[in-house]
């Protein structure tokens, strides 16, 4: 996807802030040229669920993703700003 990141939980641990999201997982850093930049995601989303599928940590995200192929779309919801949006992406290689 082109994504770092780590849950809602450590993030707030590490550095002692206290984010709006009770659970997710905070992108750390977008890579560019990646399905991620090409999306919209930035440094500082915060990534609650996939499909239907609710997100509490990186390795539940990366499990996700595994069962999308090249070509599928998955509509990715997101916290920016405490506001909720939902963003599609395209997996490509």
């Amino acid at each position: 996807m082109g994504i770092k990141g780590v849950s809602v939980e450590e993030y707030e641990a590490r550095l002692g802030v206290d984010l709006s999201a009770e659970t997710g997982v905070v992108i750390v850093e977008v890579v560019p040229d990646t399905n991620a930049a090409r999306a919209g995601f930035t440094a500082g989303d915060i990534i609650t669920a996939i499909g239907n599928s609710e997100v509490e940590t990186m390795s539940q995200l990366k499990l996700q993703l595994y069962t999308y192929n090249e070509g599928d779309k998955a509509e990715i919801k997101i916290l920016r700003n405490d506001t909720e949006q939902t963003i599609t992406i395209e997996f490509q290689k």
